[in-house]
């Protein structure tokens, strides 16, 4: 009998940032995003303006090869169109 695999779409957890700032991306999380050891991850601070939703801003993390493949997507069209000038 394999892994069960999760069906949602998202899952959210609430976790603690340790004596050194470390953090641990719970299992489930990891499982869903298709996280191993050894992975590379992107990781962005945004910090927020007072009046915003967020008050103190937000950490977005994800796969290197995820960010890799945005940029593609965004400036690849782009470079095609600065080459042919």
């Amino acid at each position: 009998m394999g892994k069960k695999k999760n069906k949602q779409p998202f899952i959210s957890k609430i976790i603690k940032v340790g004596r050194r700032g470390e953090i641990i991306i719970p299992k489930e999380i990891r499982e869903l995003i298709d996280i191993k050891k050894g992975d590379e991850i992107f990781i962005m601070g945004i910090k927020s303006k007072e009046s915003g939703f967020f008050r103190s801003g937000r950490i977005i993390i994800t796969k290197t090869d995820e960010i890799v493949d945005i940029m593609d997507k965004i400036l690849g069209p782009l470079m095609k169109r600065v080459r042919k000038r």
